[in-house]
């Protein structure tokens, strides 16, 4: 059951949530508050927010389980798995189940059900991935980075949206005022969240090749050999480096940005050359952990922007 759940990828989707609250909205409001002289607080409370990090954790986990349990044929193959199904079932019905429950909850403590409307598109599209699209050419990569991207924008969607709602005053006194640069910011990390994860899907799909081909699975390796998802994954991965500079020189022209870019830059281009060079499902394996870890490490980021905002380099 722990392999099912994954308890660390979990715990990844929890901080990226806390992280979008703290580091990124949280700051951004305290400088609001301060050049209008008008106190902007968080909509949500600390224990809503929680449930509202626990909705997505245990939709997270259900995607998990129901992912394996269609996954076996595979795993026994690729991992050396065997997951039993029966008792796997009523616990995915469970934890989505109560997860939606949970968002809708949360939504209706702001005044607004359809916010949860988010959780069941990820939900409906989790499950989809795991019935249907998984062993799909790339259907199912983009299904995956979907969900993944879900993640900070859930933070936005249930933050930002109510706000536009909650200070009228500050439309009153600045015409055209909006919440919306918050939720871009949110928006840019989501982007960054759906791009790793679809390098890191790519890398996976040619991992587990052997075993796609035995579950008659139509993964883009399969259908098209090992030689093209290379290219596809370095495609992504230049296309991931372009974005980086894109918003560097567009949007956030500060040195913290530039270094952080450049270390993401420089860990890509050490994955081309190694995802060019990789030969065995080990070193596939190698590139797809060192994404993830790259995905995890953006958080940082947040960090600095938290920073950079409380010391007036942002806004």
């Amino acid at each position: 059951m722990m392999r099912q759940i994954r308890p660390v990828n979990l715990l990844i989707m929890a901080a990226t949530m806390y992280a979008m609250r703290w580091l990124i909205i949280k700051p951004l409001l305290f400088s609001v508050s301060s050049s209008t002289e008008v106190e902007v607080v968080n909509i949500l409370t600390e224990w809503q927010f929680a449930l509202l990090v626990l909705s997505v954790v245990l939709i997270g986990a259900g995607g998990y389980i129901i992912n394996d349990l269609n996954d076996r044929i595979e795993d026994a193959i690729n991992k050396a798995v065997q997951v039993k199904s029966q008792a796997g079932n009523g616990v995915y019905f469970g934890l989505t189940g109560v997860g939606l429950a949970l968002a809708a909850f949360v939504g209706w403590q702001v005044a607004s059900f359809q916010l949860a409307l988010i959780h069941v598109a990820v939900a409906i599209s989790l499950w989809f991935y795991a019935n249907y699209f998984k062993g799909s050419v790339l259907i199912g990569n983009f299904i995956i980075s979907f969900c993944t991207a879900m993640v900070p924008m859930v933070v936005g969607v249930y933050e930002v949206v109510p706000l536009q709602f909650s200070y009228p005053e500050l439309v009153e006194k600045y015409k055209n005022f909006s919440f919306n640069f918050v939720a871009y910011w949110i928006i840019g990390f989501s982007l960054m969240a759906f791009l790793f994860t679809l390098i890191r899907e790519g890398m996976k799909d040619v991992e587990d090749v052997i075993g796609d081909r035995a579950a008659n699975k139509k993964t883009l390796p399969v259908q098209y050999g090992v030689k093209v998802a290379k290219y596809w994954v370095l495609l992504v991965i230049f296309g991931t480096i372009g974005t980086i500079w894109h918003i560097y020189y567009h949007y956030l022209s500060d040195k913290f940005t530039m270094t952080f870019g450049a270390i993401l830059t420089l860990g890509l281009l050490y994955q081309m050359y190694a995802v060019w060079k990789a030969e065995t499902a080990k070193q596939w394996h190698t590139q797809s952990t060192i994404s993830k870890l790259m995905g995890a490490f953006g958080l940082f980021y947040a960090v600095g922007v938290a920073y950079m905002i409380h010391n007036g380099i942002l806004l």
